[in-house]
């Protein structure tokens, strides 16, 4: 009797990955309206994380400790690409640039 058949990781069947809708977007498979709210999203995603990891709100100037974390939350929520969170992502880059205004301005 054979016991079960052992393979090694390297000689395992590869699975099939196959993206989301909106990762289908970013490849730039789908219509172009959903391609172009898919990579606008991703890039503010990018600029609030490059926001939160620089310290600096493009076009505003430095951002504080309180607007770089509101920053990183609104970057993460605009990378996964959902209706919901897409718009709680830009809701929290608003805030961003309304709070570093505000610093900026209660300082000069």
């Amino acid at each position: 009797m054979a016991g079960p058949q052992v393979r090694p990781a390297g000689f395992s069947r590869p699975a099939r990955v196959r993206p989301h809708w909106t990762g289908e977007y970013l490849l730039g498979r789908g219509p172009a309206l959903g391609v172009l709210w898919a990579t606008a999203a991703a890039c503010l995603g990018v600029a609030g994380l490059a926001a939160a990891t620089g310290g600096w709100v493009l076009g505003v100037g430095p951002a504080g400790p309180p607007a770089r974390v509101l920053a990183g939350a609104g970057g993460l929520l605009l990378l996964y690409l959902h209706p919901v969170t897409i718009a709680a992502g830009v809701v929290l880059l608003l805030a961003t640039v309304g709070t570093t205004l505000a610093v900026q301005r209660r300082q000069s």
